[in-house]
């Protein structure tokens, strides 16, 4: 209608021009043109008729109206009759008289454009500012800017050539039209950021008012980020091209380009009959996700009423969209009897059926839809499903969305909107969840897509429960999951989550049955692929094979951060012990999570740990505190790599026939995996005030380095072991585990009056100092001692008690009493002895003594003595009384630590 409208002002200038140069003389010009003007068109020269002078004829304002509105004000018209040449200062267009045209027009009379052309001298037209006036206030601004900015047009008419220009500050359009084909160039710069430019060609009928029958046009633009944010859209182009075949079918194609985005395109080709539009064989590509984009094919078929008469509703249609898969399967959008009764009505009954696959992810649908102006409603038994796929490092083997009785529209999903998922991640396998819950305009995560709801109630929500399990890799252990959580706006939330591991064995331990529960909600922001929360770990207890345990053992963390590289920050305690503090990075790999972080343990005292002590060994921790650090790596391929300090300070332990008093020492150490380095850079220096469990031991100092487990090449060292024994000196220079080489144990000034004292011995007083070797074996292999030797460092004296003097008379014979006299009271001048200490731990002592009577100092005696005894029934003889003093103790420190 618009465009007939424009023809017919487009005539009643050539009526002008032939008006003009008939009549310029006259005075009744308006009256006469008047006569052929349509009904309700009228012309009227307010300011009086032409004027002549040797420039040409001249007319000051010349109005154009319809239905006695002012279409269009012409102001200093003037006409040259040399070359034809006609002006205007100005032409004024009114927004308002244009609202008044009909809505639709039935008059299908012809409009030949070359027959006026042909009427028409030649003529160049020029206006120097094209005008509007009485824009609407709710004209889009865009419209409104190049409407109230005055334009420059010139028109050139020569036989069949019509020439056309216009120019604007952001427009600028230039066009020919010569023998029925109309051509152009229209570019449209509003910004240094947006342009516009479409060029087109195509050959009019002889009515101008039909559709051409042929017609080629080719469209480019640049628009910036703010208006279009797709990088894709931001360039392109867009051609259109038809033309009759010989059963006067219009055939043609439209497409779309990407120009940043090349591989994203458009094909629709098309033929249209005058009474339907049919598509046929579309393609279209468009990367919407990097790693899934829409390929595929379309076919439809939109019927009008009566498109020549301008009733396009109601229009029906068939359609189908096909999107391919890389394995060349399908997924199917489509309906056959869809209807479009107006803009603002339509019912489209839609199936989706089909799968495709891409990038790994495997698509599968069976939907019904039906789709009208509000929306989307699927049918009962509609769902969605992923069969398998990899999103980041979660593998997806199943995930199913049931879609019954959920509807889609402007504002998002709403419904009861389900998922069940079927997945495994790096540090998870087995894993098996369902989320049931209530949709309310939920936009899934895309925003942009979706309206925002101005209504009451919740707006872009999907409210849920959780319950599921899954399997925890590093553990092996089945872990279940029951919560309540939401996904709203940006965040997906857990607000409760409680969950039950299995008992599982970690390494040489076993951990009961554990609890988990949230102390934070957690909340992941996925636009930002960000993790926020706190949740905490409780077990009844976690037992050492040896027999030692941990009770209560509670783990506490929070973290927050990228989702593969969180933060954690958190404490563990069980029972006594700690808490010690965390603080570390995870970084999730493929094959699991890894951890970089630290752990510091504040001063305690060293009795917390009495419970890692098995109660069958009745040792009683008594006194000391313990502190340390440990920095330490978790890595797939290496396992547990750690490295810190331990401290003991001042420790104390009750044993059942002993105790041990004043351990210090300060322990530096690796750990890599199962495998335990210390020492490496200086010894570690372990101090023991006193041992008591049988022979008292005090001052103890030994270096301790190497590995635990050892080898052979990686040994355990004990170094310059030295203690205090038996009024002596006990040193070990050097002993290595596992042994391979003899270690030597050296003894000096042991006190042969505080070695009877020890073993209880009161019938013979023998009073002195000795030094001896011992080449030692800890396995007793092949013996525990081979070849030691003992000699005394000074003068011996040797005393049988009266007691024992008494009863040897009494009852042995002759020699042996003379024997027995010799040996009492003597002074042992020089003593040596050989010790052999055999696997089975039967003693053999061999010496050979000096002696000289203390009665008879000129009496000398030369005594060869053998002795054999078990030592390990010796050492249970040993300080008897002692034991059952310490046991006793023991038991009331056993009681004291149990009343804690």
């Amino acid at each position: 209608m618009i465009k007939k409208t424009l023809l017919v002002l487009l005539g009643l200038l050539l009526l002008l021009i032939i008006s003009a140069s008939l009549l310029f003389f006259s005075t009744y010009f308006s009256g006469v043109a008047n006569r052929f003007l349509p009904e309700n068109w009228q012309i009227a020269t307010p300011s009086g008729g032409f004027s002549a002078n040797q420039t040409g004829i001249h007319l000051p304002q010349l109005i154009v109206q319809y239905q006695q509105c002012p279409l269009v004000a012409l102001d200093n018209l003037s006409f040259n009759p040399q070359g034809y040449q006609l002006s205007a200062a100005k032409v004024t267009l009114d927004y308002h008289c244009f609202g008044l045209f009909p809505e639709s027009e039935k008059d299908e009379s012809d409009f030949s454009l070359n027959k006026w052309l042909l009427l028409a001298p030649a003529t160049k037209l020029t206006v120097d500012e094209l005008a509007w006036q009485n824009l609407p206030a709710d004209l889009s601004p865009r419209l409104s800017q190049l409407l109230v900015t005055p334009a420059k047009i010139q028109a050139v008419h020569r036989g069949r050539k019509l020439s056309f220009s216009l120019k604007q500050q952001a427009v600028e359009f230039e066009g020919d039209f010569t023998n029925g084909r109309l051509s152009g160039n229209v570019s449209y710069h509003p910004s240094e950021t947006e342009k516009h430019n479409l060029l087109f060609t195509t050959q009019l009928n002889e009515n101008i008012l039909s559709l051409p029958q042929y017609f080629e046009s080719d469209y480019h633009w640049i628009l910036p980020e703010n208006i279009v944010s797709e990088k894709g859209l931001q360039e392109g182009s867009l051609g259109l091209t038809w033309q009759s075949d010989n059963d006067n079918n219009l055939l043609g194609n439209l497409t779309f380009i990407s120009e940043t985005q090349p591989e994203n395109k458009l094909a629709l080709p098309f033929k249209f009959d005058f009474a339907q539009l049919e598509i046929y064989q579309g393609k279209f590509h468009w990367g919407w996700l990097p790693d899934f984009p829409i390929n595929g094919s379309t076919t439809a078929t939109l019927k009008p009423k009566n498109i020549m008469q301008g009733e396009i509703f109601p229009l029906e249609t068939v359609f189908r969209m096909n999107l391919f898969s890389e394995d060349k399967h399908t997924l199917s959008l489509a309906t056959t009897s869809g209807v479009i009764e107006s803009p603002d009505y339509f019912i489209l009954p839609l199936t989706l059926s089909g799968y495709v696959k891409y990038h790994g992810f495997r698509l599968f649908s069976q939907a019904t839809i039906d789709a009208n102006q509000s929306g989307l409603t699927f049918s009962p038994k509609s769902m969605f499903q992923i069969i398998s796929g990899q999103e980041r490092l979660l593998t997806i083997k199943e995930l199913t969305i049931p879609l019954g009785t959920v509807e889609i529209n402007r504002y998002g999903v709403s419904g009861p909107l389900q998922a069940h998922l079927k997945a495994e991640s790096p540090d998870f396998s087995d894993i098996d969840f369902q989320l049931k819950g209530q949709a309310r305009h939920f936009k899934m995560g895309l925003s942009e897509v979706f309206d925002d709801f101005d209504g009451k109630g919740n707006k872009n929500f999907w409210g849920w429960t959780l319950d599921g399990g899954a399997m925890l890799k590093s553990l092996n252990s089945k872990v279940k999951l029951a919560g309540k959580g939401n996904w709203h706006n940006n965040v997906i939330q857990f607000l409760q989550l409680d969950g039950e591991m299995n008992g599982t064995n970690i390494g040489n331990a076993e951990l009961a049955p554990s609890q988990l529960k949230l102390t934070e909600p957690v909340k992941f922001f996925y636009e930002d692929w960000t993790l926020t929360g706190g949740a905490e770990l409780r077990s009844p207890v976690l037992s050492f094979n040896y027999g030692g345990k941990l009770p209560q053992p509670r783990a506490k963390v929070t973290f927050n951060g990228e989702l593969e590289t969180l933060q954690f920050k958190g404490e563990f305690q069980a029972g006594k012990v700690g808490p010690l503090m965390l603080d570390a990075k995870r970084q999730l790999k493929a094959n699991a999570s890894e951890f970089v972080g630290n752990i510091q343990w504040a001063s305690q005292p060293a009795s917390v740990f009495q419970s890692l002590i098995p109660p069958k060994i009745n040792w009683v921790i008594k006194s000391g505190t313990v502190k340390g650090n440990t920095q330490f790596q978790t890595q797939a391929q290496k396992g547990l790599v750690a490295s810190g300090e331990l401290s003991i300070t001042d420790a104390g332990l009750s044993l059942p026939k002993g105790e041990i008093n004043g351990i210090e020492f300060n322990f530096p150490f690796q750990l890599s995996g199962d495998h335990l380095t210390f020492g490496q850079r200086k010894p570690i220096a372990v101090k023991i005030a006193e041992i008591n469990a049988g022979v008292p031991i005090q001052n103890v100092h030994v270096n301790i380095d190497g590995h635990y487990p050892y080898s052979q090449k990686q040994p355990l060292n004990l170094r310059k072991l030295e203690l205090d024994l038996l009024d002596g000196k006990l040193k070990v220079e050097h002993f290595a585990l596992p042994q391979v080489k003899v270690a030597l144990l050296q003894l000096e000034n042991i006190r042969f009056e505080r070695l009877m004292e020890v073993a209880n011995y009161q019938q013979i007083d023998l009073r002195g100092k000795a030094n001896a070797t011992l080449p030692f074996w800890l396995s007793g292999e092949p013996c525990y001692v081979c070849d030691g030797r003992l000699e005394q460092t000074e003068t011996s004296y040797l005393k049988i008690s009266n007691a024992l003097m008494k009863a040897i008379s009494q009852s042995s014979g002759y020699s042996e009493r003379i024997l027995l006299y010799l040996l009492n009271d003597t002074k042992v001048t020089d003593m040596a002895a050989s010790i052999n200490v055999p696997k089975s731990g039967d003693m053999k002592l061999a010496a050979q003594l000096k002696l000289q009577l203390n009665q008879q100092e000129k009496a000398k005696v030369n005594f060869n003595y053998t002795h054999q005894e078990n030592i390990f029934g010796l050492w249970n003889l040993m300080n008897a009384a002692s034991n059952i003093e310490q046991q006793i103790e023991n038991h009331i420190y056993q009681k004291l630590d149990n009343n804690k």
